[in-house]
């Protein structure tokens, strides 16, 4: 039988697209900023089945109430996957041990995961280094890859801070919850100008790849969840024309599936952007107040790295602590961050709780704000910045589940139901779906 990958069939793709920026320009050569918004689709049944490895710490340190909130974590886990989504159990130690391969989750895998979960203890060294690779090792031996999400979960020691016991199930759901909604993936957004020529000066765009060519420039996205917001402010300089005319951008939304490396344009027309170049003054206050806020982010994240590099070995906690209060009181930082910058400034206070809290606190941080993603840190009821509609269902579920384990979970299509009101289900796109993964079962 033929083992080779089987693409899957396009699914609707959504995601909008808005511009933010100053609708005017002088004659004169200048630069402008654009800041361009992307926003993943509702939430819809007809998403990427979930390719997913757990790998758990069993080591003797994970022994009493780690092990049992682990347990706890998993089973939420395995409820709130379909058939079209796939598991793996991968335990660590002294050594890796894959104790399920890569399998559908049906009604009858579900009991047979819990009945694995239900029998693990801790007991032995910990080699995380020998349980990561194992899980790599089962992605990577796929046969069926195209169009599915795959990840690895790492469950090991930590400490979650005012979460009443309940910190790793909320911080496993809530990452669960952007793995199964997500609207498009591998995307990527493109911009040629039509109109006047430009040159673009920078692309300020975080963690997120960005390469350009003549007349033209490329940022990858990756994945982007349901209702993911994700912006990128691109600088622009204009040349200097001598009378009164539009220069215009298009943008167009693609992806550039690792499979074939073939672009596949989203299904809506390419959104152009006009700047109208004039005679008359522009000011500074017609600035778009979004576009503002999301500079004066992404500078205070800048002072967080340089906070992150003084405190590093414990050197300079003092200068790092007076660094972030400087981001905290400039103009235009949102309330929330405020609140972030201050849960890092308190763990400053000591060398003992920056070692023990601070350190991951703050690294959770900057990789939340680079991608612009939900990443659980500090208090979580709070600390809400990049969360989704989905990501916050997932902690009240999470946090209900905690209480009592035994009450069922509404499946990932209620939950849909749940977020836009109805739920129609593509039967020919699950159905395709599934006789894919069987294909791989059989060979």
């Amino acid at each position: 039988m033929n083992n080779e990958d089987e693409p899957r069939k396009q699914r609707t793709l959504s995601v909008q697209l808005a511009f933010k920026h100053c609708k005017r320009a002088p004659l004169k050569e200048c630069k402008i900023k654009v800041m361009l918004e992307l926003t993943g689709g509702d939430s819809t049944s007809d998403r990427p089945g979930l390719d997913l490895v757990l790998v758990m710490d069993v080591s003797g340190s994970m022994e009493g109430e780690k092990l049992d909130q682990v347990k706890t974590a998993m089973r939420f886990v395995v409820q709130k996957l379909s058939p079209i989504d796939r598991l793996s159990i991968v335990t660590f130690s002294n050594i890796a041990t894959k104790l399920c391969p890569l399998q559908q989750v049906t009604e009858a895998s579900q009991r047979q995961l819990q009945q694995l979960i239900d029998s693990l203890v801790a007991q032995g060294a910990t080699n995380i280094i020998d349980g990561l690779r194992t899980g790599a090792n089962i992605l990577t031996d796929r046969k069926v890859s195209d169009g599915r999400v795959a990840s690895i979960m790492l469950m090991s020691d930590g400490h979650v801070q005012d979460t009443g016991g309940a910190g790793l199930i909320m911080a496993v759901a809530q990452c669960l919850a952007g793995l199964l909604t997500v609207a498009i993936e591998e995307l990527e957004l493109k911009m040629e100008w039509v109109i006047g020529e430009l040159h673009i000066v920078k692309v300020n765009s975080g963690n997120l790849k960005s390469y350009g060519g003549k007349g033209h420039e490329r940022v990858s996205f990756g994945n982007l969840y349901s209702r993911e917001v994700r912006r990128v402010i691109v600088e622009l300089l204009l040349p200097a024309i001598d009378s009164e005319r539009s220069t215009e951008i298009e943008v167009t939304l693609v992806r550039y599936p690792s499979k074939t490396g073939r672009p596949e344009f989203i299904s809506m027309p390419p959104k152009t952007m006009s700047v109208w170049r004039t005679s008359m003054e522009v000011f500074e206050e017609e600035m778009p107040p979004e576009l503002l806020m999301e500079e004066a982010r992404l500078h205070a994240v800048e002072m967080l790295h340089q906070a992150m590099y003084l405190a590093e070995d414990m050197r300079d906690l003092g200068s790092a602590k007076a660094l972030l209060v400087e981001a905290q009181n400039r103009e235009r930082c949102i309330p929330e961050l405020r609140t972030e910058l201050q849960g890092i400034i308190d763990l400053l206070e000591a060398p003992e709780s920056y070692a023990k809290h601070g350190q991951p606190y703050t690294a959770s941080s900057s990789i939340s704000h680079r991608l612009e993603r939900y990443a659980a840190r500090g208090n979580m009821e709070t600390m809400r910045l990049f969360a989704t509609p989905r990501i916050d269902e997932y902690l009240e579920q999470a946090k209900k589940f905690h209480d009592d384990p035994t009450i069922p979970l509404p499946s990932t299509d209620d939950d849909v139901q749940q977020e836009v009101g109805v739920l129609n289900i593509n039967v020919a796109s699950r159905a395709e779906e599934m006789r894919r993964l069987s294909l791989e079962i059989m060979v």
